[in-house]
């Protein structure tokens, strides 16, 4: 076997070995669907069933921004 192939087994085998001495902690932050209690109650139908374009296909998109100045960020979608 050649010197590179073994060295991309020994990388692989250490990467594969069980991290049993790290605990697991907990996330930083946690995320809650909040969009009923925002009154945001918006539908994204892209397309037909059949998908036939590519644009179908594709999801949309939304942007945070301030749009009114108000100085709180305002939800585009």
């Amino acid at each position: 076997m050649s010197t590179g192939v073994s060295l991309v087994l020994a990388v692989i085998l250490l990467g594969c070995q069980a991290q049993s001495g790290r605990e697991q902690s907990e996330p930083p932050f946690h995320f809650v669907d909040a969009s009923r209690e925002a009154g945001l109650d918006f539908l994204n139908v892209s397309g037909s069933p059949q998908q036939n374009y590519v644009l179908e296909s594709m999801s949309t998109g939304a942007a945070f921004l301030d749009f009114d100045n108000d100085g709180f960020q305002d939800l585009f979608v």
